[in-house]
């Protein structure tokens, strides 16, 4: 177990790392692409791409990974390419971006690149490294790493970005190296031949899966809430600074309140799926969160003091209602999905929510451009509502 723990947290500190990384894109890269007077059409659309990525180029790693035999592993070679030019594009986004859009544009596309890379080998090495029984525990240690990134993201990288604008960038860049080499030194790769066995037949079975209706119902209901997360994620630092006029780092801060909230509150409900059933305890938050983004969009028409104490108060209970939306979602899938199948059910949980992160963004920005920014927390409220109403339709 000693040995599982260790592996674990290696993984993990990658995660952690990739989630800094993410926090300090999207909080940061939207407000820059803006900068050079393009629509939030084009923004959205340009934020799209690491998605876009995730559902094509990333399943073709995968499956060259597999087919991959060096000495040092079939997962390995792909990290040590990939992460040394993770870490030096995205500390370049700051000089890219003095360069113009098209400079810009085309690092941002070919970090994106990178980071594609090295994410389907890395999901990879839980099945290779551990066996059934210890997956769940495994991911969930993982998990919990990435949710201390994101408060460290959300609460300590505003600061650095208000002292000086490049230094989340080269920070995270710093983590990112550290954290890989590390992952690289200490990964000896199982070379058990159980896992071969189940993805050789993983693709014969993809569309077999999705005969199950009840299923394919969750999915949709997957897909349909993270439209409206999305347009939260990708949009709310524009908001703060463009609608309420305060700064990127302020705006960032803001949005960590939900990230810190769904931390604390990922285990607790865990713990409310385990005893009133993972569907209710999903219909609860849809329901409470669609409700908690109709009561942000209000607020913005409201010309009162306390006006931001407000909006991180509403988001502050948004984030415990996205905890128990998303961590009883994949629970879910795995319950309905065969017990033989249940990658292949975690799989497309994953293609439905990139999916819903591709199509968001951009679908989100052309709106903004007719409504204003305040017309993201109406967007939620929709998306988060719809998945509502589909989950109630779910007969499990």
């Amino acid at each position: 177990m000693k040995n599982f723990y260790f592996l674990s947290i290696t993984i993990g500190a990658v995660f952690l790392a990739t989630t800094i990384l993410w926090v300090v894109y999207n909080s940061y890269v939207p407000i820059m692409l803006k900068s050079f007077g393009i629509s939030s059409f084009l923004v959205g659309l340009l934020m799209t791409v690491d998605n876009i990525l995730a559902v094509t180029w990333g399943p073709l790693v995968g499956i060259l990974s597999d087919n991959t035999k060096t000495r040092w592993g079939k997962r390995i070679p792909y990290f040590l390419v990939s992460i040394p030019f993770i870490a030096l594009l995205f500390s370049l986004i700051p000089l890219a971006f003095l360069q113009g859009l098209i400079i810009f544009s085309l690092l941002l596309i070919l970090l994106n690149i990178f980071i594609a890379t090295a994410r389907t080998p890395m999901v990879a090495l839980i099945p290779d490294l551990f066996v059934s029984g210890l997956r769940s525990q495994s991911a969930g240690i993982i998990n919990f790493m990435g949710g201390i990134g994101a408060v460290v993201g959300f609460l300590l990288f505003p600061s650095l970005y208000a002292l000086q604008k490049e230094i989340p960038f080269l920070v995270a860049s710093l983590i990112i190296i550290i954290t890989g080499a590390w992952l690289v030194i200490s990964i000896k790769e199982n070379k058990s031949d159980q896992i071969k066995e189940i993805r050789e037949n993983l693709f014969s079975e993809m569309i077999g899966i999705l005969k199950n209706k009840e299923l394919l119902k969750v999915y949709l209901v997957i897909f349909t809430y993270f439209l409206g997360f999305n347009a939260i994620e990708t949009f709310f630092t524009s908001y703060g600074k463009f609608q309420l006029g305060i700064e990127e780092h302020q705006a960032s801060f803001l949005l960590g309140m939900l990230a810190v909230s769904f931390f604390l509150f990922s285990l607790p409900a865990g713990v409310i799926g385990g005893v009133i059933g993972k569907k209710k305890t999903m219909s609860i938050g849809l329901l409470l969160i669609s409700v908690v983004m109709a009561a942000l969009f209000m607020i913005d028409a409201l010309v009162i003091a306390p006006k931001l104490i407000l909006i991180a108060s509403l988001l502050i209970v948004a984030g415990l209602c996205w905890a128990l939306i998303n961590v009883n979602a994949i629970p879910l899938v795995t319950d309905l999905s065969p017990p033989e199948k249940a990658g292949t059910g975690a799989g497309f949980y994953y293609f439905f929510s990139m999916s819903a992160a591709i199509v968001s963004p951009p679908l989100t920005g052309l709106i903004i451009d007719f409504m204003g920014y305040p017309v993201i927390f109406l967007i939620a409220s929709v998306f988060m509502l719809g998945g509502w109403f589909l989950l109630m339709r779910l007969r499990k």
